[in-house]
């Protein structure tokens, strides 16, 4: 069986190679200058030319013809698509009409309804079913109903790509600054949510530990996962003020074209 999955859920190549995954990147714009996510530009480099632009970059969705390229691969084995939330990019209905172009029955296309380390989550458990010989049928059922558990939770840094974005004003996002605001945000049945602040980054990780401990509580016989930007200081901080321990990832552009450099995050399984 093999599993495919889009860039954005931010497992580094070396990764996905080792874990039997195929990844296919997404494209980015700076403007007029295109990219190919993690190929043609590192994670490092992009959080670079974030940090120089006055407006966001685009990203494109993968489109039909090329999850039908990636499917012609594997005339002879099982597919399994896993594809960022539907509420954040096409990627996933592109996958479903490339599926249905083939007219194959043995390819299913999951939505994760979760991004980035959410999603590295489902992929890894289809991973471990996979190698204990679970059916393409018995993963992706099981997968449609762990993914309404995962919650991803990040602190954010800065209000300026929040700003940029426009999920808040000009005049609010000078204001926070000010006052040095952290906002929270939150994976919301595919949507990405503000669901707190606090001021400073201390304070922001002990409201996201209130979130996860809480709000919505973390199952703690499941794994879990964290996500920075490059910070580790920040995820060690994050790591000890929730509890456990866990491995973390860089995150990808995707989140941070929208909440910025110096996000920190956490994902996991819910009660």
């Amino acid at each position: 069986m093999k599993i495919i999955a889009d860039s954005t859920c931010d497992i580094p190549l070396e990764e996905a190679k080792e874990k039997g995954i195929e990844i296919i990147p997404m494209t980015l714009f700076f403007g007029k200058e295109e990219y190919i996510d993690k190929v043609t530009i590192t994670d490092s480099e992009f959080y670079k030319k974030l940090s120089e632009t006055s407006e966001p970059p685009k990203t494109t969705l993968i489109n039909s013809g090329r999850f039908l390229e990636e499917f012609e691969k594997y005339p002879d084995e099982e597919i399994l698509v896993i594809c960022l939330s539907s509420e954040l990019s096409g990627t996933y209905g592109c996958a479903c009409t490339a599926c249905g172009m083939t007219e194959r029955k043995d390819i299913r296309v999951l939505d994760t309804k979760s991004v980035t380390i959410g999603s590295v989550l489902l992929i890894d458990e289809a991973v471990r079913m996979r190698n204990e010989g679970k059916t393409l049928d018995e993963i992706f059922d099981s997968l449609c109903a762990l993914r309404e558990k995962i919650k991803v939770i990040a602190a954010v840094d800065t209000l300026k790509y929040l700003v940029l974005g426009g999920r808040i004003s000009g005049f609010s996002g000078k204001i926070g600054t000010l006052l040095n605001i952290k906002p929270i945000i939150c994976s919301d049945n595919g949507k990405i949510i503000n669901i707190g602040k606090a001021r400073g980054r201390t304070a922001a990780f002990e409201k996201l530990r209130e979130n996860v401990l809480t709000t919505f509580r973390m199952d703690m016989s499941r794994p879990l996962l964290y996500a920075h930007t490059g910070d580790k200081e920040s995820v060690d901080l994050l790591k000890k003020i929730i509890g456990r321990d866990a491995p973390d990832y860089i995150l990808g552009s995707i989140v941070v074209t929208h909440a910025g450099p110096g996000t920190v995050g956490i994902a996991y399984f819910t009660e």
